[in-house]
């Protein structure tokens, strides 16, 4: 039988934090985060979760013709601070996949603290700030983060992975948080940039990563032209739009509506 981690290599670290971004997160705001922050420290791969006991086959999905395997990779860099996970959510054996890799991030790496990004669709403007929510594990790790200016996460329903892992991690007495910035619910399917900047902004702060963030502006400035060409074009969607700009909520109706135009503005685009 595989052994579930595969590590290519032991990295020598001082004091790491690990950071977590799940593929799935809505506005595709887990994978851009993680993809930038590997970008800066130049990282590679060290070590990787085997799908095999955490996904179905139906889980594999296509894209261009291409078929596209879930995957579990963690990277280190030039930074001697940072691990991160870029993961697909498992599907099966949840509980074993995240001892596994709290595993890497005990035993191996030492880590000090733990960061897991998440996203949740909010009636916000694709134009207005985007607030950061987060859930502890710790009450002393909350007070620890308490000048970044993030809000307590209200939430009523199912656990998500990532309430999981930081139950896991208190388990070991590691410091968790889980990141819940708001994403434009119209943005949800096809990605929000602005909410991926708020935070790796903070990420920026909190670990002097001195970020160039020149990349992702100009995402969102040609997301900002493309959505005001869609309001321009189909004034139904441009009212929907300046709603939320005023601080307006809409009906599930509306929201569907307005969701349907954005999608099919941008793939027609």
């Amino acid at each position: 039988m595989k052994k579930p981690v595969k590590l290519v290599f032991t990295p020598e670290f001082k004091d790491p934090s690990m950071i977590a971004g799940w593929q799935e997160s809505a506005g595709d705001v887990g994978q851009k985060v993680v993809s930038y922050l590997n970008r800066h420290i130049q990282g590679q791969i060290f070590g990787e979760i085997e799908p095999d006991s955490y996904f179905h086959l139906g889980g594999v999905r296509v894209e261009n013709n291409i078929a596209v395997f879930p995957a579990s990779n963690f990277y280190t860099g030039h930074s001697n601070e940072l691990v991160l996970l870029d993961s697909n959510q498992p599907q099966i054996e949840i509980y074993d996949f995240l001892e596994r890799v709290l595993d890497v991030g005990e035993h191996f790496l030492r880590v000090k603290e733990i960061y897991t990004i998440n996203s949740i669709a909010s009636q916000v403007a694709h134009t207005g700030q985007r607030k950061l929510m987060a859930v502890f594990n710790q009450a002393e790790f909350q007070k620890r983060l308490r000048t970044y200016g993030m809000e307590g996460l209200t939430w009523e329903g199912p656990p998500s992975i990532d309430s999981y892992l930081l139950w896991l991690a208190e388990k070991r007495d590691i410091p968790a948080v889980s990141i819940w910035p708001e994403v434009a619910f119209y943005l949800s399917q096809i990605g929000d940039p602005r909410a991926a900047r708020a935070i790796l902004a903070f990420f920026d702060q909190r670990f002097g990563l001195n970020l160039d963030y020149s990349d992702i502006d100009r995402e969102i400035q040609e997301q900002d032209e493309a959505l005001a060409t869609l309001a321009k074009e189909q004034p139904e969607a441009g009212n929907f739009i300046r709603t939320l700009e005023i601080g307006i909520g809409m009906s599930d109706d509306e929201q569907l509506r307005l969701s349907e135009a954005v999608n099919s503005f941008i793939e027609k685009a």
